[in-house]
């Protein structure tokens, strides 16, 4: 007699994507796994976009559809699904991602088997040109000393080719929101999404938690998924622009000690300076450069707030993780735009194969 794998529970946001969102679930349910449910959460999109996803999903037992009265944000929104959630394991899915239909199977024996894993993110490519690497997630996420997010695979705007060199899986700092695998109960344990991120740096930031307390995230090639990219994001550049460095700024002073801060805030200042030039002379607009003003004057104002989530927080030490690899020693901005270095190996000195580059800014 066959045993019954464990539920999952595939939580899926949109957000006026409608016909983007359709097409994620549609991969969703041509699953081949026999036990999942999809908790699919609208965040306030317009009337249109409701009755779209109504009409396509009214009639499966199995999708759980919740219309929320505000934008909660990728945070918030997700931790709605998740409360709701039956499944033992979760799947934070991206609207704009298409599943092939193995992607639960291999994922959660890997989780399974490995209880010290907290995350699990699969091999994220580029839908545009599924030769190439994705930039939200690739093949597991890095981090600089002074909080710079990277990606195996993505360095900045340069995607590399697939041609099986992040074919090995592996410990990673962070695991993309774009296709997140965990266990409901290491998520609830770990606090769930902070929601003051909104959008963007989440992912990081529980990812951070994690290690604190002794857990693994692991990057596995087992499974690939495709992603449009920054479906949402791309529509404002300036918006998106605001989150990352306001974001990664709270992110550093809920998890860091006061002596790496003391060390990396000043240096932070400075290339956070280096773009808002870099904007200037690249965009045609002033939004995003000021942007990088509004993300620090958000960050000031909401200081008392920041510091009593680094108190509500607070799993294990604060710091760094030590666990060799996960945190690169060096500078990714000095190394991208003043030595040119634009794939993983070329940061790391590593002999592996290299592709083509695509630049998609």
């Amino acid at each position: 007699m066959s045993i019954r794998p464990p539920s999952v529970s595939v939580v899926i946001l949109n957000h006026n994507g409608g016909k983007v969102t359709v097409r994620c679930v549609k991969s969703v349910l041509a699953s081949s796994y026999p036990n999942y449910e999809i908790v699919l959460i609208d965040n306030a999109s317009n009337k249109k976009d409701i009755q779209l996803l109504r009409q396509h999903f009214h009639t499966y037992p199995h999708i759980t559809f919740i219309p929320h009265s505000e934008n909660a944000g990728y945070a918030e929104g997700n931790n709605l699904g998740a409360a709701v959630s039956q499944g033992k394991y979760l799947v934070f899915l991206n609207n704009d991602a298409i599943v092939p239909s193995n992607f639960l199977e291999k994922p959660i024996d890997i989780l399974r088997k490995n209880p010290h894993i907290a995350f699990l993110q699969p091999k994220i490519k580029w839908m545009r040109n599924p030769r190439f690497l994705e930039y939200a997630g690739g093949a597991g996420g890095f981090m600089d000393f002074i909080g710079y997010p990277f990606v195996r695979g993505r360095i900045f705007g340069s995607l590399e080719e697939d041609i099986s060199q992040y074919d090995d899986e592996r410990d990673v700092f962070w695991a993309s929101g774009v296709a997140l695998y965990c266990r409901k109960a290491v998520f609830e344990r770990l606090g769930r999404f902070d929601p003051y991120f909104f959008t963007h740096g989440e992912e990081e930031d529980i990812c951070f938690r994690a290690h604190r307390v002794g857990l693994r995230v692991v990057y596995s090639p087992s499974v690939e998924i495709l992603h449009i990219g920054a479906y949402t994001g791309n529509r404002n550049v300036a918006r998106k622009t605001f989150y990352n460095h306001r974001n990664h700024l709270v992110l550093l002073f809920k998890n860091l000690k006061i002596r790496e801060l003391l060390l990396v805030f000043p240096i932070r200042i400075v290339c956070d300076i280096a773009s808002l030039l870099y904007y200037l002379l690249h965009y045609g607009s002033r939004k995003t450069p000021l942007s990088v003003i509004g993300a620090y004057v958000s960050f000031f104002v909401d200081f008392p707030q920041i510091i009593r989530a680094r108190r509500l927080y607070k799993i294990g030490k604060f710091g760094y993780p030590q666990k060799t690899g996960l945190i690169y020693r060096g500078s990714i901005i000095v190394d991208y735009f003043l030595f040119g270095k634009k794939r993983w190996s070329e940061i790391f000195n590593l002999a592996f194969p290299k592709g083509k580059i695509a630049k998609i800014f």
